[in-house]
């Protein structure tokens, strides 16, 4: 929700965890392993392996899935990972903490993909509104809040990558920090001012951050007496919305979806679960 970037050099960050995940079915089998994923693997391969599991069928899908034109930016890999680990440790025997769970499994997301500063695996993992400063999570109060599509997905690493070599950063973690400690008081006014703050920073480190669908998203929400930005490391993926009613959140997702772009409600999740 708000805090991103930032949230790589220590700064708080606010997350949701939302009702769209990876399902792990294990299939109990004396032959060699075999992971079935509807793409990449990378991920799920590195948690089984680091559980040293060798054996049995491993098939990861979407569980409860969006139709979409490409990835919405939800933090899948987070998922598939905490997913894959859950199985493995309880197949295994093993009762893991929620703070141990997350702990392994940021440690295999990021070595995977070589960076993050682990705040999806937190949602995945703990589930619910969090405030997220290095790897300590503390629970919040869910808001009037859509996500809306942007058309066109986006590339994390690159746009992370950019950001760690712009050297200027430490007055924008300090202003972000601000934001998200005195986010309940206006949500709305430091939505604005976070989609303000990012936006200049994108520019100072040459980061693609919005799109022309983002900006209209933008546009609408303020029409609505809400504020939304770009969710994540933007340039695609979903715009967040936050508005103080949730009169005012449904007329927003009508015009959203009279102006033809995809309304995504955001329903909050409990975190990883095991169902035997």
């Amino acid at each position: 929700m708000l805090g991103e970037y930032a949230v790589l050099d220590g700064g708080p960050c606010l997350v949701a965890a939302l009702e769209h995940g990876v399902e792990c079915v294990y299939t109990d089998s004396s032959l060699p392993r075999t992971i079935h994923v509807p793409n990449d693997d990378r991920f799920v391969r590195a948690s089984l392996d680091s559980l040293a599991i060798s054996t049995g069928k491993w098939s990861f899908s979407d569980w409860n899935p969006l139709i979409l034109d490409g990835k919405p930016g939800f933090g899948g890999s987070a998922s598939a990972t905490v997913a894959a680990l859950l199985a493995g440790t309880t197949l295994l025997g093993h009762q893991l903490s929620k703070s141990e769970l997350y702990r392994r499994a940021h440690t295999v997301h990021q070595e995977v993909q070589g960076s993050g500063s682990g705040v999806d695996i937190a949602a995945a993992v703990f589930g619910g509104v969090l405030e997220f400063v290095d790897g300590k999570v503390s629970p919040k109060t869910s808001l009037p809040l859509v996500a809306v599509w942007s058309g066109e997905s986006a590339q994390t690493g690159p746009r992370v990558e950019a950001y760690l070599r712009w050297r200027d950063r430490k007055v924008f973690v300090n202003e972000m920090t601000l934001l998200v400690r005195d986010f309940y008081e206006d949500p709305v006014a430091a939505m604005t001012e976070g989609g303000r703050i990012l936006h200049h920073m994108a520019v100072q480190a040459n980061i693609p951050y919005t799109t022309e669908t983002l900006s209209e998203i933008q546009v609408l929400a303020q029409a609505h007496q809400g504020a939304a930005k770009p969710s994540g490391a933007g340039g695609g993926d979903c715009a967040v919305a936050v508005f103080a009613t949730h009169e005012q959140l449904r007329e927003f997702q009508t015009t959203c979806t009279r102006r033809g772009l995809i309304v995504i409600p955001v329903n909050i999740a409990a975190g990883a679960t095991e169902v035997t």
